[in-house]
């Protein structure tokens, strides 16, 4: 299409990445390079539209250059272009490699663009720019770095007199979005909702079309309350984005003669709408969505994209939550060779690693879950994202390790500092918090404090209660660590009743009669409907 549209628009410039493009599609054997192919062949329509004209284009073999070294090539004969031509050519060079995961590579082109931008006061252009480097800095993890640059681009919106222009190309809409996620990544979900809103408003007010923007809108609204622990919430604003991604593909699809259309946006929906199934309870039906969801991803995204590591650690857990432990551990081990492979540049192998050093700790491979958790502290620390609720999820884990290891003091330290963490940023009632109650509370049992353990164990139960809901296979566990505590100081029939309770919770969720926790979870709630029974004979 490109080929048809430009053989007599500036002919040089034209031929020569139509070349390369032609050649790489004709070569490519992985769907990668055929997005780099197809890449460079929007590059000439780009170059055509902006005017650049080459004096001299020097002649390279394609077959001994890379793509992206091509491009480079290219991008060097661009000395003759003026700075608006050269700006819109490194925006487009930074969107490659951000698509590819070269995260650092796409910083360095957004910022090459930023220097060429004249008028940094008004320019809509330079909204555009830190929109694209805000987003790519929350992708590599930044996220510091990614407020300044999207805080700066909101200030410019506000300042811009053409504003009513820019809410023309989305960008207004798009800031308060990406605002909203490195929020939501923070912890601070309160602002991450109210900028998600005043997107919405922002979109609203214009009585423009953005049938594909806003259910992608009503879809971040989905997972803050999925983040809060409000499952029922979030089920219905995903439910809600479903329905407005559906209808809006059924319009697609007749404009296009009834193609096929296989829509990310689609899929992204289905595995938020999955997370909050699970949060339910409802392990099976969650499973299925994931992996409907992961079947669209993997035909169109590269295999360490985020959105795919999402699905897959989703799927991971669901395993777990099923009593599938080992195929966890296969699923987050395919999962971290395909981030090995990648650029590795953003924060999905750190939690990669922390899910399996959670699963390795929980099938007690202690050596191995040590060393997944240190290189996923590392990461972290390398990132400076010491002080987000993913950082504390791992501290969490390595205080089970060191639990699990007998350095218990050691444990209680790491507890700490994950609870003072999940305080000071999702806040006291979230599930994240409840979770680092339940972790002291299986301490101080350890230690033979039942009346600690106990309370701590209530305060983890009281926090799920108010956030997921009872049906959660989380809540399960807390049902068996409060009755265990109960059992031993002789409340026997407290005990069976929050037994029987845990086991109901896994049969709703799904687990297998044979599962080795159901398993436990029966022979406790059988030894204490006996005591139980003795108690009320005695009396």
């Amino acid at each position: 299409q490109v080929l048809s549209r430009l053989t007599f628009v500036r002919r040089n410039l034209t031929t020569s990445f139509i070349y390369l493009a032609m050649r790489w599609i004709s070569r490519a054997q992985t769907q990668a390079r055929l997005h780099v192919a197809l890449a460079v062949g929007a590059l000439s329509l780009i170059a055509s539209i902006a005017g650049v004209t080459f004096h001299t284009i020097h002649p390279f073999d394609v077959s001994e250059v890379a793509p992206f070294e091509a491009v480079d090539i290219l991008l060097q004969q661009l000395q003759h272009a003026d700075n608006d031509q050269r700006m819109t050519l490194h925006m487009a060079i930074g969107d490659l490699h951000r698509d590819h995961g070269r995260y650092a590579a796409a910083a360095g082109e957004y910022n090459s663009a930023r220097h060429l931008v004249r008028d940094r006061e008004a320019s809509s252009a330079l909204v555009k720019i830190l929109l694209r480097l805000g987003r790519t800095r929350l992708l590599e993890g930044f996220l510091s770095a990614a407020k300044h640059e999207l805080e700066e681009a909101r200030g410019l919106l506000e300042g811009l007199e053409g504003l009513e222009g820019i809410l023309e190309g989305d960008e207004a809409l798009e800031v308060f979005r990406a605002l909203g996620d490195v929020h939501r990544e923070m912890g601070n979900l309160q602002s991450a909702h109210e900028l998600y809103w005043e997107a919405w408003h922002a979109a609203t007010a214009r009585h423009r079309d953005f049938a594909e923007q806003l259910p992608m809108l009503v879809l971040n609204i989905a997972e803050v309350h999925l983040l809060r622990g409000e499952p029922e919430q979030a089920l219905g604003y995903a439910e809600r984005s479903l329905e407005q991604q559906e209808e809006h593909n059924r319009v697609l699809r007749k404009e296009m003669l009834n193609a096929p259309i296989e829509d990310l946006h689609l899929a992204a929906t289905r595995s938020v709408l999955g997370s909050a199934h699970h949060a339910r309870g409802d392990v099976d039906t969650a499973l299925g969505l994931y992996r409907r969801a992961l079947k669209v991803q993997e035909l169109s995204l590269r295999q360490d994209h985020p959105d795919v590591v999402c699905t897959k650690l989703s799927i991971a857990r669901a395993l777990r939550d099923l009593g599938d432990k080992v195929g966890a551990l296969d699923a987050i081990t395919v999962l971290e060779v395909a981030l090995r492979q990648g650029p590795s540049e953003g924060p999905d192998l750190s939690r990669a690693l922390t899910t399996k050093a959670d699963l390795l700790s929980e099938l007690e491979r202690l050596h191995e879950a040590d060393q997944a958790a240190s290189e996923a502290y590392d990461l972290f620390s390398a990132r400076g994202e010491e002080d987000s609720p993913a950082f504390a999820t791992l501290l969490t884990v390595r205080g089970g390790i060191q639990q699990n290891y007998g350095h218990r003091d050691a444990a209680q330290a790491l507890y700490t500092m994950a609870l003072d963490i999940h305080e000071a940023t999702v806040g006291h009632i979230h599930p994240e918090t409840a979770a680092v109650f339940n972790s002291l509370g299986t301490l101080f049992e350890d230690e033979g404090d039942d009346r600690q353990a106990q309370e701590h164990f209530a305060t983890c139960l009281d926090i799920q209660r108010q956030t997921i809901g009872e049906t959660s296979p989380d809540v399960g566990i807390t049902y068996n660590n409060l009755a265990a505590v109960l059992f031993r100081r002789g409340a026997h029939s407290d005990a069976a009743l929050l037994f029987a309770k845990a086991l109901r919770v896994l049969d709703d969720a799904g687990v297998p009669g044979n599962n080795p926790e159901r398993t436990l979870y029966a022979e406790n709630f059988a030894a204490a409907m006996s005591l139980a029974g003795t108690d009320q004979m005695s009396e």
